[in-house]
């Protein structure tokens, strides 16, 4: 069984996904600190408000 952890950095990866189309700079960078799920997280926050104005 995978770890809980593990569980949830596929969530994120998901996530990641929907803004790769949009967003494939910004993947980059998340994708390199992945073991940073805080930094995933705040990010995440930068892009939202970008998403919202399209």
């Amino acid at each position: 069984m995978k770890s809980e952890k593990e569980r949830e950095t596929q969530k994120i990866y998901s996530v990641s996904c929907v803004f790769y189309i949009d967003y494939t700079y910004y993947l980059s960078i998340l994708f390199f600190h992945k073991n940073n799920h805080i930094k995933l997280r705040i990010n995440f926050t930068k892009i939202k408000p970008f998403t919202s104005s399209e």
